[in-house]
């Protein structure tokens, strides 16, 4: 039943910070491998948030594997 909570809690909390709010607007974070998919006017760093719900739900393998390739970068200032 322990084990079944602790789920319920780390896949709820595993989306939580998909976005971040910087200057008035909404941007997305990205994983692992999305160049791409990165903005050009934000500068990224990881999300140590993240980082640590990857850590305790290791043993759970699908939220580590989907956390770090969906949302490991996340803005937090605009370029100058």
């Amino acid at each position: 039943m322990k084990k079944i909570l602790l789920l319920a809690l780390i896949l709820g909390l595993t989306g939580c910070e998909s976005t971040r709010v910087v200057d008035d607007k909404k941007v997305n974070c990205v994983g692992l491998d999305d160049d791409e998919k990165r903005l050009p006017g934000y500068n990224y760093e990881i999300s140590t948030r993240n980082v640590i719900i990857s850590a305790i739900a290791v043993e759970f393998l699908i939220p580590p594997i989907y956390t770090a390739l969906e949302y490991t970068y996340c803005p937090y200032e605009k370029k100058d």
